[in-house]
């Protein structure tokens, strides 16, 4: 009987435990969603704009008016209450992303390897949970979306969910070889979208509201001649993007504080990742390919935190269910350490340090990768 109900028991385990670690730790802590609900309670309750540096400093809301609706019902209730909220969303959003693992689940040693999946990325459901970030429930809704019959709606909220963080766009180059009806129809849809939910927004902010999204999005800059300490998060061991590794190697040559210089290495390096996962990914199905491209999106985006990379977390899964001799196991698991344990809290100096610098967690999901596609191609 208990051989049987395996899954049932280890899920249920996960599940307890994660209830835990994201309740208690976003209503301990959660400075991120305490920015979110503070921007968007001064908008709907007390007549303040969305967008106010001076009353928020550099912690403001910095995301596109159009995403602001999402967080209004949290922002309605008291701090305490909205906090207890947002831990269960993120948990809601760890049950989707387990449901969605599970698909690919055919025996109790699968389940094994899922939950074993889930301890190795403990650290970053922790790091997650105590800044009441996004990152998970934009997993979960990416990864619900993917099982959804309706291609349009599908594609529709995911260019509006991914544009939160314009740098989380990268998956979306997945649908460029549509039709060019579709793609035109895609774009119209996904337009019409954003503009009625920022109308909504810029109805209820008044004026200004562009011009301050603006000046919060790019208020991470240290002003002309001041001090570089403000953006620390962007050139610093706690960003692990490529992006930032580039930054780090040729500090004295670039400026990660200029739009221009972000736009064009982003554009860039998209590029090369869209003709390297493209050619990598052939022997992948539907679903493998999914969850790659959603692994590399945090290694492109230029605030690439901790957090970030629980979008791994369903490729991780995948490459544990795949891997069947010791080397293959052992491999999968070293990457997925880079991913998740392989910090200057867990090394001590010089190697931990070092590997931060050098955006371990980027080159942990490229060996996942690679290690998925060599496993594929190995049963071709």
């Amino acid at each position: 009987m208990i051989r049987k109900n395996i899954s049932k028991i280890l899920y249920g385990g996960v599940l307890a435990v994660s209830l835990g670690v994201f309740v208690k730790n976003t209503f301990d802590q959660g400075p991120d969603f305490i920015v979110y609900w503070k921007a968007c309670r001064a908008l709907l309750l007390q007549g303040g704009a969305l967008y106010d540096l001076s009353r928020d400093g550099l912690m403001s809301f910095k995301y596109p008016p159009w995403t602001a609706p999402v967080f209004f019902p949290f922002a309605l209730l008291p701090l305490g209450w909205a906090k207890v909220a947002w831990g269960l969303v993120q948990w809601s959003a760890l049950w989707v992303a387990l449901s969605w693992c599970h698909k690919s689940v055919k025996n109790n040693r699968d389940s094994q390897r899922l939950v074993v999946a889930w301890i190795l990325f403990l650290p970053l459901w922790t790091v997650h949970s105590f800044n009441g970030q996004i990152a998970l429930p934009m997993l979960a809704v990416a990864l619900w979306l993917q099982q959804s019959p309706h291609l349009m709606k599908r594609r529709v909220v995911s260019a509006w969910l991914f544009s939160a963080k314009i740098f989380s766009l990268f998956p979306l180059l997945l649908f460029l070889n549509e039709r060019k009806r579709q793609l035109g129809l895609w774009v119209l849809w996904t337009l019409s979208v954003c503009l009625v939910a920022a109308g909504w927004v810029r109805w209820l902010n008044g004026p200004g509201l562009w011009q301050g999204w603006f000046q919060t999005a790019t208020s991470g800059a240290p002003p002309p001649g001041g001090s570089a300490a403000a953006g620390i998060s962007v050139v610093g061991r706690e960003a692990q993007g490529w992006m930032s590794l580039v930054f780090r190697m040729f500090e004295s040559v670039l400026n990660p504080f200029d739009p221009g210089v972000l736009a064009v290495l982003w554009v860039l390096m998209a590029a090369v990742s869209w003709v390297f996962l493209s050619r990598v990914c052939r022997s992948m199905n539907e679903r493998e390919r999914w969850a790659v491209w959603l692994a590399w999106t945090p290694t492109l985006q230029p605030l690439a935190g901790f957090y970030s990379f629980v979008w791994v977390w369903p490729l991780s899964v995948l490459l544990l269910i795949q891997s069947k001799t010791r080397w293959q196991k052992a491999e999968s698991l070293g990457a997925i350490a880079c991913v998740t344990l392989l910090t200057s809290k867990s090394l001590a100096a010089p190697l931990g340090p070092f590997l931060e610098r050098v955006s371990i967690k980027s080159w942990g999901v490229l060996f996942c990768v690679m290690a998925l596609a060599r496993f594929k191609k190995s049963r071709v």
